[in-house]
C-alpha cells in the first residue's frame, strides 16, 4: 500500500517480484500507467487507484500500446483489467484527467467483484448488460459521469447490492420493478438524471434502506405510501420533481429514523403529516416549497439555498471503500 504519496514515474522491476500480492492501492499518487506486469498479479484481489494522473493501459503484451486515444488525446477504462478475476475491488474514481469512453463489457469476467467505484469522471454510453450480471457486487459507484440510456430490469441480478450510485448522469427511463428484488440494500441514489416515469412502490420493499435520493428528475405521478415502510430510512429526497402530485401518506410519521424529507419544487398538495412534524429536531431538514401554500408544512424551512446541500454521508457496512458523498 503506497497510496497518498505524491509517487510519480515507473515502477521498480523489484516491484514485479511480490506476485503474491492480494491488494495494491496507489490511490493519490501521480502514475501515468498500469505496466504490463500488473497481469502478472494473479492473485490480486484490490486494486486502488482513485485520485491518479494520466491514466493509460499498457496490460497488453504490447507494452508500447495505450488506451490514450490518439485522435481525441483521452483516457479511458483499461479493457484488460477483466484478466484479473480474482479482483474484488477496483477504484479508479476521480482520475486527472476524467476517464472517457465506456465500461467495457469484459468486465463481466470479474465474477467476484465486490466494489466498483469509477465517479467522477466523463464515462459515457449505457451501463453494460454484462456489470448487471456481477451477483456478488455489493458496491456500484458511477456517480458524476456522463452515462445514458435506461437501467436494465436486470438490476434485480445483484442481489448483494448494498450500495447502489448512478447520481449525476444523463441516465433516463424508468426505475426497474426489480429494485425490488435488492433485498439488502442501503442507498440507493439516483438524483440529477432524466428518469421519468412514476417512482415504483417496490422500492420501498428492502427493508434496511437508509437513503432514497431521486431528486432533480422528471418523475410523475403519486409518492408510494411503501416509502414509508422501510423502518431504518433516514434520507428521502423527491425535489424539484415538478410531476409528482398527491398527497403525503400519515405513514411517513412512522419513519421514526428520519432526517432529512425534501419536496421542494414539487406539485404534491395537502399538508406534512403531524407524525412527520413531530420528528423534528436540530438535525433534521425538511423542505417544502419557498412560495405558493398547496402544501402546508409548519415543520418545513422551505426550500435549501443552492449553496445549502444535505450534509448526510452514506456509508457501506462491508468491506470495501468508503462511498462519497453525492
Amino acid at each position: 500500500i503506497i497510496a497518498n504519496n505524491s509517487i510519480a514515474g515507473i515502477f521498480p522491476d523489484e516491484f514485479f517480484n511480490l506476485i503474491t500480492l492480494e491488494e495494491i492501492s496507489l490511490g493519490r499518487n501521480s502514475f501515468s500507467e498500469l505496466p504490463a506486469k500488473f497481469s502478472q498479479f494473479t492473485n490480486l484481489q484490490v486494486l486502488n487507484f482513485e485520485y491518479n494522473n494520466a491514466l493509460t493501459d499498457t496490460t497488453s503484451p504490447q507494452s508500447a500500446i495505450s488506451t490514450k486515444s490518439v485522435l481525441t488525446n483521452s483516457f479511458v477504462l483499461p479493457a484488460s483489467l477483466s484478466s484479473l478475476t480474482d479482483l474484488n475491488t477496483l477504484s479508479i474514481k476521480s482520475h486527472t484527467p476524467p476517464l472517457n469512453g465506456i465500461i467495457p463489457s469484459s468486465y463481466g469476467q470479474l465474477q467476484e467483484l465486490q466494489h466498483l467505484d469509477i465517479s467522477h469522471n466523463s464515462i459515457t454510453g449505457e451501463l453494460p448488460l454484462e456489470i448487471y450480471s456481477l451477483k456478488k457486487l455489493i458496491e456500484l459507484n458511477v456517480g458524476h459521469n456522463q452515462f445514458e440510456g435506461e437501467l436494465s430490469n436486470s438490476v434485480g441480478q445483484m442481489v448483494k447490492m448494498k450500495f447502489f450510485n448512478i447520481n449525476s448522469n444523463k441516465i433516463n427511463g424508468t426505475i426497474p420493478t426489480e429494485v425490488g428484488q435488492l433485498g439488502f440494500l442501503r442507498d440507493f441514489i439516483a438524483n440529477d438524471n432524466h428518469l421519468t416515469g412514476q417512482i415504483p412502490s417496490e422500492l420501498g420493499t428492502p427493508f434496511l434502506v437508509n437513503v432514497i435520493r431521486l431528486g432533480n428528475n422528471m418523475f410523475d405521478g403519486n409518492v408510494p405510501v411503501q416509502l414509508a415502510q422501510p423502518s431504518f430510512l433516514k434520507e428521502l429526497s423527491l425535489k424539484n420533481n415538478s410531476g409528482l402530485i398527491g398527497t403525503i401518506s400519515e405513514n411517513f410519521g412512522e419513519l421514526t429514523k428520519l432526517k432529512i424529507f425534501e419536496l421542494h419544487d414539487t406539485d404534491i398538495t395537502g399538508s406534512m403529516p403531524d407524525g412527520v412534524c413531530a420528528l423534528r429536531s436540530s438535525d433534521t431538514i425538511f423542505t417544502s416549497d419557498c412560495e405558493g401554500d398547496q402544501f402546508d408544512c409548519s415543520c418545513c424551512i422551505g426550500c435549501l439555498p443552492p449553496t445549502m446541500q444535505p450534509t448526510s454521508t452514506p456509508t457501506v457496512t462491508s468491506t470495501g471503500p468508503t462511498p462519497p458523498t453525492t
